[in-house]
């Protein structure tokens, strides 16, 4: 892992900040991973058919995008844990209406520790999104970050890998089929 791909890391994440969260995607078969959209809505070239998804999912994307893969997570208050990485995620369950609750709340700091890369986002100073870089092996990533055309994604051992390109987006010409950007696994 290269030190300029850690900066373009912290660079995106640090883009966060002041930016509201629009957009959640979690729960049902995605299990303990999920993806919010930040920033300018951004149409997309060919919109998602998947009617599990908002309608406002399926036609834009954020320029920002937070994909949380196999991390551990847990999503905090100020007094208690509001749900996690561990927690139910059936559409009415726990961890989906805790993520929601993130919804319209604007990201007032970002922080990811070293050497680890865990990653923690506080929203309107009220709920801190903790992301904990546990996995170690195998190939499958821990969070990935985005910004327009630049995906960082912080994989095994917190190796960071970047890659850039329009197609990439979930719904653009290049990815029509609507899948995941190449670093986020398929659902299972």
């Amino acid at each position: 892992m290269s030190q300029k791909d850690i900066q373009k890391l912290i660079s995106i994440v640090q883009r966060l900040v002041g930016t509201p969260c629009w957009g959640v995607a979690a729960g049902g078969c995605t299990g303990s991973r999920f993806i919010l959209d930040f920033g300018e809505r951004l149409e997309r070239a060919v919109e998602i058919n998947n009617p599990v998804l908002p309608a406002i999912r399926r036609k834009f994307r954020g320029e920002l995008l937070l994909h949380v893969g196999c991390a551990a997570w847990r999503l905090d208050s100020t007094s208690e844990v509001i749900t996690s990485s561990t927690d139910l995620s059936t559409p009415d369950g726990p961890m989906v209406s805790g993520l929601e609750g993130l919804r319209g709340r604007e990201v007032t700091s970002a922080m990811i520790t070293q050497p680890g890369l865990d990653l923690v986002l506080e929203f309107d100073k009220v709920r801190w999104l903790r992301v904990f870089c546990d996995q170690v092996e195998g190939d499958l990533d821990n969070y990935t970050v985005a910004y327009r055309a630049t995906f960082v994604a912080v994989g095994p051992r917190s190796s960071v890998s970047l890659e850039t390109g329009e197609d990439l987006w979930p719904g653009s010409q290049g990815n029509q089929a609507g899948s995941s950007p190449p670093t986020m696994p398929p659902a299972t």
